[in-house]
Parts: C-alpha cells; sequence; structure tokens
C-alpha cells in the first residue's frame, strides 16, 4: 500500500478518501461523535464507512478531524465543498 502523503494547504481528494475520520461538528446533532473511514465524495456529499454502514453526509453544515501522518486535521465541510477533481 502506497505511503500517504500528509495534507496540502487545501485537502486534494487523494488526501481524503481513505483516512478515518470523525464528525465534530453538524448540523444534525445526531451525526455529532460519528467515526469510520471516507470512502466516497460527490459534488456536494462526503460518505463516511462506519460499523453501522456507509453513511452520507452533506458537507455544509460539518467539520470533520481527519487523521493524518501528522496527527489530526480539522477540515470545515465549506472547504472541500465541490467536485474532488476541481479543487486545487
Amino acid at each position: 500500500m502506497p505511503k500517504k502523503k500528509p495534507f496540502s494547504k487545501s485537502p486534494r481528494p487523494s488526501d481524503l478518501i481513505g483516512r478515518r475520520a470523525r464528525v465534530v461538528w453538524a448540523i444534525n446533532p445526531s451525526l455529532r461523535d460519528l467515526e469510520g473511514e471516507l470512502c466516497g465524495e460527490t459534488l456536494r456529499t462526503i460518505a463516511l464507512r462506519t460499523p453501522r454502514g456507509v453513511k452520507v453526509l452533506l458537507k455544509d453544515g460539518l467539520v470533520l478531524e481527519v487523521e493524518t501522518n501528522k496527527g489530526r486535521r480539522r477540515i470545515e465541510g465549506w472547504m472541500i465543498k465541490g467536485r474532488m477533481y476541481e479543487r486545487k
């Protein structure tokens, strides 16, 4: 398995998929503290694989804590809004 690169200023899609993540804050309180592996992404959603199945979360109104090689990093949903191949 190739070693994952640390995040740059703005996360690229290859930096997110396959990483462990936790929902720190969400507009929907039932999503808070949800943990799992990021497994997919669309224009406005991100998919999180949890022990109870895949949960599809809206990027707006979401703050994730993602594990990186250099520790954990908080990412607000608006930072990764849009299609993954359109982000710089």
